[in-house]
C-alpha cells in the first residue's frame, strides 16, 4: 500500500523522462533526481542539469518502493515496473479479488448449502 509521501513521489518520477539518482548522501536520507537527458559534462567530474526537471527525494521513500515493486533501481537509473505505472489499477483489482474471496464466495456457499439441505 503506498503512503502520501510514496505516492506523491512515484508521481514526481512519473513526471521526467528519464529519472537518474544524480546524488545520493546517507547522512541525510536525501537524494537528487535529474532527468537523465539533461545531464551535461561540463569538466572533470563536473555535471550540469536542468533544474526545472529534477527534485529532492527522501532515500528511505525511493528504497520503499523499491521494495514494494513499484519501481527497479539500476545502476542509479530508476526504471518503473508495471505496479508502478499503475499502482490505482493494480490496488483496485486486488480489491476486487478480496471482496470477491471473502464476500461473494460464502454466500454462494451459503445458498448451495441451504439449497441442498432444504430443497431436497
Amino acid at each position: 500500500m503506498l503512503t502520501f509521501e510514496s505516492a506523491l513521489l512515484l508521481h514526481n518520477l512519473k513526471q521526467i523522462d528519464n529519472p537518474y539518482i544524480f546524488d545520493a548522501n546517507n547522512l541525510e536520507n536525501q537524494a537528487l533526481i535529474v532527468d537523465y537527458k539533461t545531464l551535461k559534462f561540463v569538466k572533470s567530474s563536473y555535471y550540469t542539469y536542468d533544474k526545472s526537471s529534477s527534485f529532492v527525494a527522501r532515500l528511505d521513500e525511493l528504497e520503499y518502493l523499491e521494495e514494494n515493486s513499484y519501481i527497479k533501481i539500476d545502476d542509479s537509473f530508476i526504471i518503473f515496473t508495471h505496479k508502478g505505472y499503475r499502482p490505482y489499477q493494480i490496488s483496485s483489482i486486488n480489491l476486487c479479488n478480496f471482496l470477491n474471496k471473502s464476500i461473494l464466495v460464502p454466500i454462494i456457499v451459503t445458498m448451495i448449502t441451504d439449497y441442498l439441505l432444504n430443497h431436497r
